[in-house]
């Protein structure tokens, strides 16, 4: 007959169909039940299962499953991503995770399980460079999953996932470039693209531009911030990196362009009133 352990620290055991067990005493006067065909899978499962309660972390159950985990693994992580970051783990997770896997045992979820959804993903039209996104959310949250204890190994790390394929960037010619400034010129938002076109900043880095942040004298833009879309809207962030609060010089081309816009602008402002909601916005909407 197996040893048994002391009483807190669980007890193995074989039992009459077979299977091998192992009873743990959690708080309250509960027991917790684990089963498994071998005693090396049902230790296994012990070894985590009094991880998890020596670190203060929940004892997870065989009966929590994946879907109630990557819930739970989101809400931790919300404060410390950037709320585009959480939005798009969000929407990986809740229409491609969720759906397949996420009824599954939290505590049997294996990399085949993983393999299967990814094949499924492609063949439901998915890029690979999404999957290949979906697979880095998933490792992420079970990573995080056998950090805490909650599981003996990250499976993601055992499955293989379609590599994302860099793509070349199209560039445009110095006479496509000019037809594109000459046809943006009449366009309300012309000196937006302007800016683009000359520049390379980024679309959020250019609509959390305000007017504070030019130096149309001096020739130079000042990169604060970035306008990012979130679950109920739109906020204003920091730069993604340190490296992104900078400051860009402007061309000639874009400066003229700017200062058209600022012309216009003006001119909305004075129609509208008191309507006009000033946020000091570079590329404002019609209200401001």
């Amino acid at each position: 007959m197996a040893g048994r352990r002391a009483n807190n620290e669980g007890s193995i055991y074989k039992r009459r169909d077979g299977r091998w067990a192992a009873s743990i005493s959690l708080d309250h006067g509960k027991r917790k039940y684990l089963y498994g065909k071998t005693r090396q899978e049902v230790g296994r499962k012990l070894t985590v299962v009094l991880k998890a309660r020596q670190d203060g972390l929940p004892v997870v159950g065989e009966r929590q499953t994946v879907g109630q985990y990557l819930e739970g693994w989101l809400e931790s992580a919300r404060p410390s991503l950037r709320p585009r970051t959480w939005l798009r783990y969000e929407q990986y997770l809740r229409l491609h995770a969720i759906p397949e896997i996420g009824r599954l045992s939290l505590a049997k979820l294996g990399p085949q399980h993983l393999q299967r959804l990814y094949a499924s993903r492609l063949e439901a039209g998915l890029s690979p460079t999404s999957v290949a996104h979906l697979h880095a959310v998933l490792h992420r949250a079970l990573g995080q999953a056998a950090r805490w204890g909650l599981v003996a190994r990250n499976v993601a790390s055992l499955v293989t996932h379609p590599r994302i394929k860099r793509q070349e960037m199209a560039t445009l010619s110095p006479e496509q470039a000019r037809a594109f400034v000459e046809t943006a010129q009449g366009d309300r938002l012309g000196a937006l693209y302007v800016l683009a076109l000359s520049t390379g900043m980024r679309q959020g880095e250019i609509l959390a531009l305000r007017w504070r942040d030019m130096d149309l004298e001096a020739g130079t833009v000042q990169v604060r911030a970035t306008l990012q879309r979130t679950g109920d809207g739109f906020s204003f962030a920091e730069p993604k990196t340190a490296r992104s609060r900078r400051q860009v010089a402007l061309t000639g081309t874009a400066i003229a362009a700017l200062r058209r816009h600022r012309r216009a602008q003006a001119e909305e402002r004075l129609q509208l009133g008191a309507v006009w909601e000033d946020n000091d916005l570079v590329f404002a909407n019609e209200v401001g």
